[in-house]
């Protein structure tokens, strides 16, 4: 860095570095300077131009000014605070009128150095300038909402500030580096410390993109940034991108810093740290080493340091002497920030924490317990068995979420040694209170990305609490302790599905202004095709095309920004409609079992914990809960029963007594541990709702075997298995099954599609497409059936479909289909191509889709699978179906074959025109193919690939002319009545 500065004051004009008093010039260079983030000896230059004689008042003004900003942007405020403090009393010594410039210094001034007094009074005549004049400077607008950022409480009042930085950030992209870099650098720390960490990323690094852009590459900013960046990914442990950021900063640091200043001191501990959890063992000790270079052993004026050897020892095992400097450090911060700071509450979890690692159960207890305490504004007791409530003023959800999940497991070890009944109804309404936090955070203004994130971090905590529920279940016989778990579960599954099909069943709402909510949709329509265009751009590698690229991410940004001023808008001004919206809800018990589960209904609900798997049974008037063993030993046998049925290369025609034998074991063994226990309880019932988890979303129940089969005989078509007894239909979670049995839906008419691939080229992504030999006849035999159109050839293309699929009843789709585990965004369906669409429609496309329908066929390979994600299920084509509306779907879990497909689907659609239920439907199908098929063909393979999810109800098919004669006879009705009445009011009176 002292090269850089030396160079760069070397190649100054001549005489600058004499005395020079052009101030014109002297500004140009100290301007093109502080362009290029060379701030020291821009300051050098203003410093030199302060001493120059015969400056007017107005000139030394602007120096001064000059230099509050030189200051500013090197980020020191005390020196900036001076420099336009000496501008201020120039302009009030001579009476100057002072310029909206400088008012927004002395207010960025005031902000900065928390004199919110005096920043009260100038915002006060700023916001008359800025905002009341509709002619005001960009530059000016995003100067004021930085200083609203800047004074606003960030600890209380976060998504305030949030809303203050996207304000800035709209106004702000062509204007100098230091406005754009801070607004995003706010909204990095903003978004981390809300946990949404994927958008605390993506500000970073546009962050860094601006510095790399106009700042040399050993600039202390760029540093700082990657330091960020490597804070995110160490939070989202993602230790090898960390490490790389954090390595970046390492060399311009050490430039910088002496080898013990603190900021260094925690950058080598924290690559130190990297290294080890990437089992770099050797390279960890050497940054260990040097994250203590000339430090004391106990430094108890800086807390960082203690808790830095605290750590350290902690590894180590030195549980007692790690505790010693835990304590040291939160004396510290007690002294330091107050006994009621967030960060003294945070060290009060590492004291905690070395507690537990002792085995001092209590001690930890009381020392959590603290930590809550300070957390938690309003918590006024400081009894283990108290907790704290969502209605009170909680300084850190991320901090009280580790205190209250560490505090539930003590708990539940306290139960184990003392068996008092206190402790585990502790331990279980400790859990409750962190998922309530956990749910909490989640709810707020954060990307679906960091929901998902924080939904797969807690998947161990909703499992604790499970486990507790069922042990204080079977320790006191109340089912509501069976309840309470249940909602637990449905709080894991399929969370940002739900809240999208929930947003879709809200058309219109009360005096929102039409405008807003259309604005809502488009920007949310954009987010999702620009994202979509991005994905598809990046996986072209070499061929990426990189100003189109450039151009889809700025303008993926402004739409994003937009979207969330937005939302921060509908929030504050119309929050009936925000809540309804965007809060989540799952169902409850009862709410299920009166509006869903009908006396001939079971519905099956599974959680899969890292440890254990748990099933619910629910009835119309019963639920219970079943712990089935290991997740990891039920995900082998599920797995390999999956990979058994679906590989086309094990069919009947090539397998081996073996095989068949080890498939049957295998179906009947899992029939055993997942269900059997819960069938057996039962009588009357006929209809199965599975709700599954984690790899059972891949595994079609309608395959297991009831019943031990003879080992002499091989016979596929004679199996006993579970559709004989039951229709089965499928949910994500018990939550949609009951809003898609209840959503609204078109009334519409069957419609067909089944594109015929001859002379279709889809570029890099497939060269040529087989021909679908019974496609046309799939679709034309279902149009002839329910009386409704059906398009099949070279002419179906991808504009019609998106043209005609929103008012279908039936939408069938008979197609090539295409996943993509890694980009599910990409994941397509195969149509023909046009002027205006390439014919492939990708998850993007349908997610802009309205398509209401009563049920979707998907009859194109693997439309049910793709990546699964824990807590959100898999995320397939069917997936994106259920998000643009439609109620019901028919999809297939592998690549499907052509012939046996048409045939099964058209089983489905005559049983379906005869007035059954969906599920009933697709059961007699599957029975009746399985009895009229030959034996080759009564290979699951080809039978079992189908399943139903969403609701199971009948199709209802629409009756124009039915209704068409309705409105007449009501039209009719209504003008003879109206005549009578007034024949009536005519008559004389008697």
């Amino acid at each position: 860095m002292k090269r850089i500065l030396i160079l760069a004051i070397l190649l100054l004009p001549n005489g600058i570095m004499g005395q020079s008093c052009d101030l014109n010039a002297t500004f140009s260079t100290i301007d093109s300077l502080n362009a290029k983030g060379v701030f020291k000896p821009a300051i050098a230059l203003t410093d030199k131009l302060s001493e120059c004689p015969n400056l007017s008042n107005e000139q030394q003004i602007a120096v001064y000014v000059k230099l509050y900003k030189l200051q500013r942007n090197r980020l020191k405020n005390q020196r900036a605070q001076r420099a336009i403090q000496k501008a201020k009393a120039l302009i009030d010594k001579y009476q100057i009128p002072m310029s909206l410039d400088i008012k927004l210094c002395l207010a960025e001034s005031y902000a900065a150095t928390r004199d919110l007094s005096n920043y009260k009074s100038i915002i006060a005549e700023i916001e008359t300038e800025v905002l009341n004049n509709q002619n005001s400077d960009s530059l000016d607008l995003g100067r004021y909402y930085m200083c609203q950022y800047r004074a606003t409480d960030k600890g209380s009042n976060t998504h305030e500030a949030i809303n203050y930085l996207q304000k800035a950030l709209a106004v702000l992209n062509d204007h100098p580096t230091f406005y754009k870099s801070q607004t995003l650098r706010g909204l990095g720390n903003m978004n981390r410390i809300l946990g949404d960490f994927d958008k605390s990323v993506g500000y970073y690094k546009r962050e860094l993109e601006l510095y790399n852009k106009f700042y040399d590459s050993n600039h202390f900013d760029v540093a700082a940034t990657n330091y960020n960046l490597g804070n995110i990914y160490y939070e989202k442990l993602e230790y090898q991108q960390a490490l790389n950021h954090y390595l970046v900063t390492q060399p311009i640091w050490t430039k910088i810093y002496k080898p013990d200043a603190r900021y260094l001191r925690y950058l080598n501990e924290a690559i130190g740290d990297m290294y080890w959890e990437l089992g770099d063992h050797e390279n960890a000790l050497i940054y260990f080493d040097k994250s203590t270079t000339n430090e004391k052993l106990v430094n108890n004026d800086e807390s960082q340091k203690s808790i830095i050897q605290g750590d350290s020892l902690l590894t180590k095992g030195k549980y007692n002497a790690a505790l010693g400097y835990y304590e040291d450090a939160f004396k510290w911060r007690e002294k330091t920030f107050g006994p009621e700071h967030t960060l003294t509450g945070a060290c009060k979890n590492f004291v905690a924490r070395a507690k537990e690692s002792s085995g001092d159960i209590q001690g930890a207890l009381t020392n959590y317990q603290a930590a809550i305490d300070i957390l938690v504004k309003d918590m006024e007791n400081t009894s283990w068995y108290d907790n704290p409530t969502m209605d009170m003023s909680i300084q850190s959800n991320q901090y009280l979420l580790e205190s209250l999940s560490a505090k539930g497991q003590l708990l539940k070890q306290l139960y184990k040694q003392s068996s008092d009944l206190k402790d585990l109804e502790a331990s279980f309404y400790t859990y409750e209170a962190a998922i309530n936090v956990l749910e909490q955070m989640k709810d707020a203004q954060i990307s679906e990305s960091s929901r998902l994130y924080w939904s797969e971090r807690t998947i161990a905590l909703i499992e604790n609490a499970i486990d507790v529920a069922s042990i204080l279940y079977s320790t006191t016989s109340n089912n509501d302790y069976i309840e309470s778990a249940f909602d637990f579960s449905e709080r894991s599954k399929a969370l940002l599905l739900l809240t999208a099909m929930q947003g879709q069943s809200i058309t219109g709402f009360g005096n929102v202004p039409n405008i807003i909510l259309e604005n809502e949709r488009d920007l949310k329509a954009n987010i999702n095709e620009l994202t979509g265009k991005i994905e598809r751009e990046e996986k072209r590698c070499s061929q990426v095309r990189e100003k189109m690229m450039t151009l889809w991410k700025n303008k993926l940004e402004e739409s994003q920004n937009a979207y969330d001023i937005l939302r921060n808008r509908i929030k504050n001004e119309h929050p009936e409609y925000y809540n309804l919206k965007h809060s989540l809800k799952v169902v409850g018990i009862k709410q299920l079992q009166n509006q869903l589960l009908n006396d001939d209904t079971i519905l099956l609900s599974y959680f899969s914990g890292l440890e254990q798997t748990y099933v619910f049974a629910v009835t119309r008037n019963t639920i219970s809960l079943r712990t089935l063993g290991s997740s990891e030993a039920l995900s082998k046998s599920a797995s390999s029963l999956f990979q058994h049925i679906s590989n086309s290369k094990q069919r009947y025609s090539n397998q081996t007594t073996v095989d068949y034998l080890n498939y049957t074991r295998n179906a009947h063994s899992l029939y055993k541990q997942l269900i059997a226990p819960e069938l057996s309880n039962i009588e009357n019932k006929t209809r199965l709702i599975i709700i599954p988890d984690g790899i059972l979303a891949y595994l079609p129940f309608e395959i297991l075997i009831t019943k031990a089969i003879n080992p002499k005989e091989k016979n596929y078509k004679t199996l006993d298995y579970l559709i004989k007894n039951y229709a089965i239909s499928y949910s994500p979670s018990a939550s949609i099954s009951l809003l898609s049995h209840n959503s609204a839906v078109a009334y519409g008419d069957y419609k067909g599609f089944a594109p015929d691939y001859r002379n279709s080229d889809y570029g890099n992504t497939r060269n040529t497409l087989s021909s679908l030999s019974f496609n046309a006849e799939e679709v034309s035999y279902g149009a002839n059936l329910f009386s409704g159109q059906s398009w099949t050839g070279q002419s179906v293309t991808e504009t019609t479909l998106k043209n005609d699929a929103s008012n279908a009843g039936i939408l069938h789709l008979a197609m090539h289909g295409e996943v993509e585990d890694e980009h599910p965004l990409l994941s397509k369906l195969y149509l023909n191509g046009s002027d205006t669409n390439d014919g492939m429609l990708h998850t993007y496309e349908i997610y802009n889709m309205n398509i209401p329908s009563q049920l979707v066929i998907l009859s194109a390979c693997n439309t049910a699978t793709g990546k699964l994600v824990r807590g959100e299920g898999i995320l397939s084509l069917e997936r994106a179906f259920q998000y643009a509306g439609s109620t019901s779907l028919l999809s297939t879990l592998w690549s499907v074959d052509d012939a046996t497909s048409s045939q099964l689907t058209q089983l489905f659609l005559k049983k379906l025109k005869n007035g059954l239920p969906k599920d009933l439907a697709l059961q007699e199908a599957k029975l009746e193919f399985l009895e009229t098929t030959s034996p080759e063909y009564t290979d699951p393979f080809y039978w079992s690939s189908y399943k139903l999810t969403g609701s199971y109800k009948s199709y209802q098919a629409g009756n124009t002319s039915y209704l068409l004669y309705i409105g007449l006879s009501i039209l009719i009705l209504g003008v003879v009545g109206f005549y009578i009445f007034n024949f009536l009011r005519k008559k004389p009176s008697l």
